[in-house]
């Protein structure tokens, strides 16, 4: 059970004790302090109830405070281990404001949820009740360029996502889609035909950094120059067709 459950548990036990048959079961709202001299969580349930129990949020407050602070004072004999135990759990519980509850947790309760934590394979965290299958798209290369660190640090980004959404117990499908196909191609294909005709042995053994200069300058063609676009989708289709000239 994680502190906010047991805080949340103890909490809703308390407003039963000072406020019984006043309604139907309360489900109070438990957050961690936002600034840590307040303590470690804080919970607004005093606001919440001041309409339905018909007094001041600070009296609600007040009281549970002083429920909760009065388990805190009770000898450990008879806890039962699957129940959350402010004597156990809670260092100090006060009021702040209009009716905020702050609790701030005792070291010894943060030291052993730390090291049930540290022998737990899975760390504590658990595995989720509704399973979801999840397409991860990676970084997704354009290979008619060259590649960058920009396109390792998306796939190990993707990777890191797929891990975690794993580890969480949903069923994840890897994409990572290589632009070999399609529009670049048909640019990098009609600026080869351009600028080397049927003379592609010099193109095999130029370095790689010829190959993506003949893209960029046929990108910028291809915003220019409308006959060039055309060439370029009709390489496209060549393409697709299956044309072992294109």
């Amino acid at each position: 059970m994680s502190f906010i459950e047991s805080i949340r548990q103890i909490l809703n036990k308390a407003v039963a004790d000072c406020f019984p048959g006043s309604g139907p079961a309360f489900e109070c709202q438990v957050a961690p302090c936002q600034d840590k001299q307040f303590g470690d969580y804080q919970s607004n349930l005093a606001l919440q109830l001041a309409k339905r129990e018909k007094t001041g949020p600070r009296n609600i407050a007040e009281a549970v405070a002083e429920t909760v602070q009065a388990e805190m004072a009770q000898p450990a004999a008879g806890e039962d281990a699957g129940t959350a135990s402010a004597r156990s759990l809670i260092e100090s519980v006060e009021v702040a404001g209009p009716g905020f509850i702050n609790i701030r947790l005792k070291d010894t309760a943060l030291l052993s949820e730390l090291a049930r934590t540290l022998a737990d394979p899975r760390c504590g965290v658990e595995r989720t009740a509704r399973p979801q299958r999840i397409v991860v798209d990676y970084s997704s290369p354009n290979l008619a360029k060259d590649l960058h660190v920009g396109t390792m640090r998306s796939t190990v980004i993707g990777d890191s996502i797929v891990r975690v959404l794993e580890f969480l117990g949903h069923e994840v499908l890897r994409q990572n889609h290589y632009g070999d196909w399609g529009a670049n191609f048909g640019v990098l294909v009609a600026m080869i035909k351009q600028e080397y005709g049927s003379g592609l042995d010099e193109l095999k053994t130029a370095p790689l950094e010829a190959v993506e200069e003949l893209y960029a300058k046929g990108s910028r063609l291809k915003a220019d120059s409308q006959e060039f676009a055309a060439r370029a989708a009709a390489e496209v289709n060549e393409l697709q067709a299956g044309n072992p000239e294109s």
